[in-house]
């Protein structure tokens, strides 16, 4: 059955999470899952779809595929072993609506990468142990993401990581507009 909805019943809820309507209801009743009541006596509820992924996402559940049109990727994965500058990116990612996972180097970003998903990712050139040219070289076929470069080693070192499938190069120091135009494009 093909639904492209956004507004759900509890009925649809309860088959799309393969439990009996009153879970459902008591799902709504805890404030566990997002609805909105009808007005009238019945006090039917209404269920917007991207709520009820946000739901499942949570809870770890499958989201069927007639649901992915109100699955909205914002996630993003910051890879840079400077802990100020991660944290001052997720600062501004977040005002921008995205889901921040930060990772210290290339290792722990490709370990992350999977699990996550992001739409997004910011990565430094120049880190320990696993670089960031590893990491693209390590992404380039099975890249799902846009990728944000940046460095201050020049733009020598931007143009190779270009070349390497990045989408997206900053030289380093950049300030939050030109980050906020780039996460723009």
């Amino acid at each position: 059955m093909k639904n492209n909805r956004d507004i759900l019943t509890t009925g649809e809820v309860a088959r799309y999470c393969g439990v009996t309507l009153r879970t459902v209801i008591n799902w709504i009743n805890k404030g566990l899952l997002v609805s909105h009541q009808l007005p009238g006596t019945r006090k039917d509820n209404r269920i917007m779809a991207k709520d009820l992924v946000t739901f499942m996402n949570e809870n770890g559940m499958p989201v069927p595929d007639e649901l992915a049109h109100a699955q909205k990727n914002n996630r993003a994965m910051i890879v840079d072993d400077d802990e100020l500058l991660a944290k001052s990116l997720a600062r501004t990612l977040s005002a921008q609506g995205f889901d921040v996972t930060i990772a210290h180097d290339g290792f722990e970003a490709g370990l992350k990468y999977n699990a996550i998903k992001p739409a997004l990712m910011f990565l430094d050139l120049q880190m320990p142990r696993v670089s960031g040219y590893s990491v693209l070289e390590q992404l380039r076929d099975r890249k799902n993401c846009k990728i944000i470069v940046y460095s201050g080693m020049g733009e020598d070192a931007l143009n190779k990581a270009l070349s390497l499938g990045a989408d997206f190069a900053l030289a380093k120091p950049f300030d939050e507009d030109e980050l906020k135009k780039v996460i723009a494009e």
